[in-house]
């Protein structure tokens, strides 16, 4: 399991051996960036850094290159950095409207610059993802009856444009979980 420290120490590192001409970006997701961002208390723990997006796409095999080069030298685990929450059934397109606009600073290591989605970008992608360990989070972070609200909204426009109304049973899946969560955390 990372910490905080851990991933703040990879991120350097990895900022580090980065072999690239210019400053470039990296968008994190998941539970790193609850960590990084203070939306989960210290007590989360995580196996790795997921990377949802890069600026510019290019640098992509760079930055991966320049994380494992980083692993090594720390003793992380080889994939403490990836993207593969890029390989869910999901496009950035899919993404809350305006994501890019809320995203936090993590810091520059280096070239690298390092973001991380906002607390209601981390509500929905964890919602989306649906994955045991996911609604346990989804709990944990406790959300305002707002957020929940403003939730729906976002799953209602996923199922009317990306969707297309095709995707019942995902709808139903989702609805089940935010109707838990107004039980279980809300007043």
């Amino acid at each position: 399991m990372l910490t905080v420290q851990q991933i703040q120490d990879g991120l350097k590192a990895t900022g580090e051996r980065l072999d690239w001409e210019s400053e470039v970006e990296i968008v994190l997701a998941g539970a790193a960036a609850c960590l990084l961002t203070g939306v989960m208390g210290q007590t989360l723990t995580t196996v790795d850094c997921d990377v949802l997006d890069f600026s510019p796409q290019t640098v992509r095999d760079a930055v991966m290159r320049a994380g494992k080069e980083a692993a090594s030298a720390l003793g992380l685990p080889p994939a403490w950095l990836n993207d593969d929450v890029r390989n869910m059934e999901a496009d950035l397109d899919m993404m809350p409207l305006g994501w890019q606009k809320r995203l936090h600073e993590v810091g520059t290591f280096g070239k690298l610059r390092v973001r991380a989605l906002d607390r209601f970008d981390l509500l929905a992608t964890k919602l989306f993802a649906g994955r045991a360990k996911d609604r346990h989070h989804l709990v944990d972070m406790k959300p305002t009856r707002d957020e929940v609200i403003r939730l729906r909204e976002y799953v209602q426009s996923l199922h009317e444009t990306y969707w297309r109304n095709r995707d019942g049973d995902r709808i139903g899946r989702i609805t089940l979980i935010l109707d838990g969560l107004e039980k279980e955390t809300l007043p």
